[in-house]
């Protein structure tokens, strides 16, 4: 089994002067053409809330069920 590890550094897009000095009204319907879609914090708020949040939970629960296929399993005789 290959074991990895993956760091991503969000420091930069959360102290960005790029991104954190854009006004609140970036967000509305008419502003939307004018949002760069490659600027994304996945756990952070706005319209691209969900993508990073609904990433993240399948990770998890793929990484479970990949330990739980290759890890043996018995049942204890009795709860601790």
């Amino acid at each position: 089994m290959r074991v990895g590890h993956l760091a991503c550094a969000t420091y930069w897009v959360e102290s960005s002067e790029q991104v954190i000095s854009l006004p609140g009204s970036r967000f509305r319907k008419e502003n939307r053409e004018l949002l760069d879609p490659c600027v994304l914090c996945p756990f952070g708020a706005g319209p691209w809330h969900c993508t990073g949040v609904m990433f993240a939970l399948l990770s998890v629960k793929s990484s479970l069920v990949m330990l739980m296929q290759k890890s043996p399993w018995r049942l204890a005789k009795r709860p601790p």
